[in-house]
């Protein structure tokens, strides 16, 4: 049987495994009620396993063969997600034929992941099966393409990787190593063969022809066009920090005549330096700020308290040894 074709399913199986994992049931315990059911219809359709068959040969049907490509859909579901290859022959007289090659699936993870974060893992599992292919394939595969249905997950691939959260970033990186970001292309959910992975498929169904044999029926000509992708799902993105310094401007110089004191203008000052949302000015502020007015050369109205006048110096001698403290630090 070639690898993978009856993964439509068998992951019905392993959807109906992981349900007993999530329960914790015993190995030798009686299925559950709700899930006895399903198991049993799944086993019915055992028997029906002798009605599939499969072409020994990609080629049979293409005898001069002009290219051979690559191609591998993937898509994800809340319970399963999973890639499917296949190979589109075109001979000397344009006449094509798509073969199916080889179909991975995985089951969600115990614990739950947004959509988009499960399509990124169906598209890593489809570059590794790209990998795969290319190493253990002897013909000679001209072009190779992916495709998938989410474009957040096609925008997330042409993106810089280390822009997102852990989760994210590592797997694009990962993608991206595989097989770059240039190979990628957008099919719609409805024409896309690796949907039949997450639904799953009865034995029947897998023995008749349709996409999940030889692909969707756009394969052979009329691609679809890829959408133009957008950022989206910004709550993958790293916070960033920025790590610097800040050159503050010295504040303009005050017109005097507005204030009634000297304590007044200083707080003024401080608020124009630090914002008017600054914490209270404490000693240490109120040093720096006198010591920022005293240092400005563009402030000829800014003098020393004692040449201002009388009405400034309410306290003289307290201010007298503040100018003292500031002197030490001009």
């Amino acid at each position: 049987m070639t690898l993978g074709y009856i993964i439509p399913f068998t992951t019905r199986a392993k959807v109906i495994v992981q349900a007993l994992w999530k329960k914790e049931s015993e190995w030798d315990a009686p299925l559950p009620d709700e899930l006895l059911p399903v198991w049993q219809a799944w086993e019915r359709e055992l028997p029906n396993l002798q009605k599939i068959s499969l072409p020994r040969c990609y080629t049979s049907d293409v005898p001069d063969i002009t290219s051979a490509d690559l191609h591998i859909f993937s898509d994800a579901s809340e319970r399963a997600y999973g890639s499917v290859a296949y190979l589109r022959f075109e001979d000397d007289r344009g006449r094509v034929q798509v073969s199916f090659v080889m179909a991975r699936s995985r089951v969600a993870p115990k614990k739950p992941l947004s959509i988009p974060r499960l399509e990124l893992c169906a598209a890593l599992t489809g570059a590794q099966l790209a990998k795969l292919l290319h190493t253990e394939l002897t013909l000679s595969i001209h072009k190779t393409i992916l495709w998938s249905d989410s474009t957040t997950v096609l925008h997330w691939i042409q993106s810089d990787s280390q822009q997102y959260k852990v989760f994210v970033g590592t797997r694009i990186a990962e993608i991206q190593e595989l097989v770059g970001t240039y190979s990628w292309r957008y099919v719609p959910s409805e024409e896309n063969p690796a949907d039949d992975i997450t639904r799953g498929k009865h034995l029947l169904d897998l023995a008749k022809p349709d996409r999940w044999t030889s692909g969707p029926t756009f394969l052979p000509a009329d691609w679809p066009a890829n959408p133009v992708v957008s950022s989206a799902h910004t709550e993958e993105t790293r916070n960033t920090t920025f790590c610097g310094n800040i050159a503050t401007a010295e504040p303009a110089a005050p017109d005097l005549t507005l204030f009634k004191s000297w304590s007044e203008l200083l707080e003024v000052t401080y608020q124009s330096m630090h914002g008017a949302a600054a914490p209270r000015m404490t000693a240490s502020s109120r040093l720096e700020t006198q010591v920022v007015m005293l240092k400005s050369r563009d402030a000829p109205n800014i003098r020393p308290p004692k040449i201002i006048g009388r009405k400034w110096l309410k306290r003289p001698f307290r201010l007298f040894f503040a100018l003292l403290e500031i002197a030490l630090s001009l």
